[in-house]
Protein backbone atom coordinates (compact mmCIF):
# COMPACT_ATOMS: atom_id res chain seq x y z
CA UNK A 1 0.00 0.00 0.00
CA UNK A 2 1.48 3.00 -0.91
CA UNK A 3 1.62 5.89 1.95
CA UNK A 4 3.03 8.56 0.26
CA UNK A 5 0.51 11.01 0.12
CA UNK A 6 3.20 13.94 -1.30
CA UNK A 7 1.84 13.16 -4.61
CA UNK A 8 -1.04 15.14 -6.12
CA UNK A 9 -3.95 13.45 -7.22
CA UNK A 10 -4.28 12.96 -11.09
CA UNK A 11 -8.14 13.64 -10.90
CA UNK A 12 -9.95 16.73 -10.42
CA UNK A 13 -12.69 17.72 -8.36
CA UNK A 14 -16.23 17.55 -9.67
CA UNK A 15 -19.15 19.72 -8.60
CA UNK A 16 -22.91 19.31 -10.03
CA UNK A 17 -24.38 22.65 -10.61
CA UNK A 18 -27.35 24.55 -12.39
CA UNK A 19 -26.77 26.28 -15.75
CA UNK A 20 -26.19 29.63 -14.77
CA UNK A 21 -23.24 28.47 -11.63
CA UNK A 22 -21.19 27.16 -14.01
CA UNK A 23 -17.48 28.77 -13.67
CA UNK A 24 -15.33 30.60 -16.79
CA UNK A 25 -13.35 28.11 -18.42
CA UNK A 26 -14.07 24.99 -17.10
CA UNK A 27 -12.02 22.33 -17.84
CA UNK A 28 -14.76 19.39 -18.60
CA UNK A 29 -18.81 20.50 -18.63
CA UNK A 30 -21.20 17.42 -18.95
CA UNK A 31 -24.66 18.90 -19.97
CA UNK A 32 -27.24 16.19 -19.02
CA UNK A 33 -31.14 16.14 -19.93
CA UNK A 34 -30.61 18.29 -22.45
CA UNK A 35 -33.79 17.22 -24.64
CA UNK A 36 -36.96 19.37 -25.87
CA UNK A 37 -39.51 19.37 -22.88
CA UNK A 38 -36.89 19.79 -20.52
CA UNK A 39 -34.36 22.75 -22.07
CA UNK A 40 -36.43 24.36 -23.29
CA UNK A 41 -39.01 23.62 -20.41
CA UNK A 42 -42.40 22.84 -21.61
CA UNK A 43 -43.66 24.77 -18.22
CA UNK A 44 -45.55 27.55 -18.74
CA UNK A 45 -44.47 31.07 -18.38
CA UNK A 46 -40.81 29.96 -19.12
CA UNK A 47 -38.08 32.37 -20.63
CA UNK A 48 -37.05 30.33 -23.48
CA UNK A 49 -34.80 33.19 -24.53
CA UNK A 50 -33.04 32.98 -21.33
CA UNK A 51 -32.78 29.28 -21.40
CA UNK A 52 -30.98 29.33 -24.77
CA UNK A 53 -28.83 32.23 -22.89
CA UNK A 54 -27.75 30.23 -20.40
CA UNK A 55 -27.00 26.63 -22.48
CA UNK A 56 -24.86 29.36 -24.63
CA UNK A 57 -23.34 30.25 -21.91
CA UNK A 58 -22.55 26.63 -20.31
CA UNK A 59 -21.57 25.45 -23.96
CA UNK A 60 -18.89 27.71 -23.59
CA UNK A 61 -17.65 27.62 -20.70
CA UNK A 62 -15.69 24.16 -21.19
CA UNK A 63 -12.62 24.42 -21.87
CA UNK A 64 -11.35 20.58 -23.08
CA UNK A 65 -14.31 18.84 -23.23
CA UNK A 66 -18.38 19.09 -23.74
CA UNK A 67 -20.30 16.36 -23.25
CA UNK A 68 -24.21 16.48 -24.39
CA UNK A 69 -26.50 13.59 -23.50
CA UNK A 70 -30.40 13.44 -22.91
CA UNK A 71 -32.69 9.95 -22.67
CA UNK A 72 -33.99 8.47 -25.28
CA UNK A 73 -37.55 8.33 -22.89
CA UNK A 74 -38.28 10.37 -20.12
CA UNK A 75 -40.74 8.83 -17.22
CA UNK A 76 -44.30 8.68 -17.32
CA UNK A 77 -44.00 8.84 -21.59
CA UNK A 78 -43.77 6.53 -24.13
CA UNK A 79 -42.67 8.96 -26.34
CA UNK A 80 -39.10 8.90 -27.81
CA UNK A 81 -36.95 12.07 -26.66
CA UNK A 82 -35.44 14.54 -29.31
CA UNK A 83 -32.47 16.39 -28.47
CA UNK A 84 -32.97 20.21 -27.41
CA UNK A 85 -33.82 22.17 -30.01
CA UNK A 86 -31.37 24.64 -29.06
CA UNK A 87 -28.35 22.72 -30.08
Amino acid sequence: MNTNFTTRPTWAPTAILPLADIKPLTVSVFLTGCYDGALPSNRDGVDQEEERRLLYVAVTRAKKHLYISYPTHSENSTDENKASRFL
